[in-house]
C-alpha cells in the first residue's frame, strides 16, 4: 500500500516511461522531475487533485500544470485510493499533454491496455 509521500514520485517516475514510449518525437523527449499538488477537490462529478509539475527537455524546465483525475469521488483525503492511482506498466492513454497550455493531466481510470 502506498501513502501519499511515497505516491508522488512512483507517478513521476510512470510518467517518465510513459512520456519515453509516446509516438510523438515533441512528447519522447520531455520527462517529469516532480509533482507538487496544491489543491484537492472532492467534489461528487470530477474528484482530481491539481497542483504543478516540473516538466523537462534536456536541461531545460518548465512548471506546468497538472490534474490527477480521481477515478472514484471520495470525500477527503484519507480515502485516496493512492496505490491504484500508479498506471499498470501494461496500460496506456491515461496520460494527455497539452504543449501550448503547459498542462498535464493524468487520468489512471481513462488506461488501456497497451497493444504494441
Amino acid at each position: 500500500m502506498l501513502n501519499e509521500d511515497a505516491f508522488w514520485p512512483c507517478l513521476e517516475y510512470r510518467v517518465i516511461r510513459e512520456l519515453s514510449g509516446m509516438p510523438d518525437n515533441s512528447l519522447r523527449s520531455l520527462w517529469c522531475d516532480r509533482f507538487i499538488p496544491n489543491a484537492y477537490h472532492f467534489d461528487n462529478v470530477a474528484a482530481r487533485i491539481e497542483g504543478r509539475a516540473w516538466i523537462c527537455r534536456g536541461h531545460s524546465q518548465e512548471e506546468w500544470e497538472f490534474a490527477l483525475v480521481l477515478p472514484r469521488a471520495v470525500r477527503t483525503r484519507d480515502e485516496i485510493p493512492w496505490s491504484s492511482l500508479v498506471p499498470p506498466e501494461d496500460a496506456t492513454g491515461w496520460l494527455s499533454i497539452d504543449l501550448a497550455r503547459r498542462r498535464i493531466e493524468v487520468e489512471p481510470g481513462a488506461a488501456v491496455p497497451d497493444l504494441d
